[in-house]
């Protein structure tokens, strides 16, 4: 029996427009209110900004780390939304859990918008572990791709890590 390899070539743009749509569908349907795409200039919002964040690796075909960073403020919004309870009563554990929640309905549409170019990924758990080769050593990081959102009148941030 022999062990076929099927060779994926699939660009960061790509990549990345698959992740765009991604962000937009789940925030939209979370939200319920318009998602757009941000100044590409807003990273030194979030330097200083009290933020949650979760991230997913996605592995097989391509190696890739999307986290999700988020204001707390709107966090604790779309938190409530997806509990469909009020804000004010949503501790500092269900605000991270539905930050965790919210990157993980992020990896799982990337992944299904990537299986749609032949490019075939299984996820890890929120916070998965740092990406290895098959051989088992640490891969190495290209330089993250910021992309900036607007939702619910705030800004969020999704980075997209790809490792070599």
């Amino acid at each position: 029996m022999s062990n076929m390899t099927t060779e994926v070539n699939i660009s960061q743009e790509n990549i990345v427009k698959c992740l765009d749509k991604a962000v937009l569908v789940v925030l939209t349907n979370i939200s319920d209110d318009e998602v757009t795409v941000a100044d590409p200039d807003s990273l030194a919002f979030f330097k200083n900004a009290d933020c949650r964040a979760a991230g997913i690796i996605l592995s097989g075909d391509i190696l890739v780390h999307v986290r999700l960073i988020t204001p707390v403020m709107l966090a604790r919004l779309l938190a409530s939304r997806l509990g469909k309870c009020p804000p004010d009563n949503l501790n500092d554990d269900d605000i991270s859990e539905g930050v965790a929640e919210i990157a993980n309905q992020l990896a799982g549409r990337l992944r299904m918008l990537l299986w749609g170019q032949q490019c075939k990924t299984k996820m890890s758990l929120p916070g998965g572990d740092d990406p290895l080769a098959p051989d088992g050593t640490k891969r190495q990081a290209l330089p993250p791709v910021n992309r900036f959102f607007t939702c619910m009148e705030n800004l969020l941030l999704v980075q997209l890590v790809l490792f070599g």
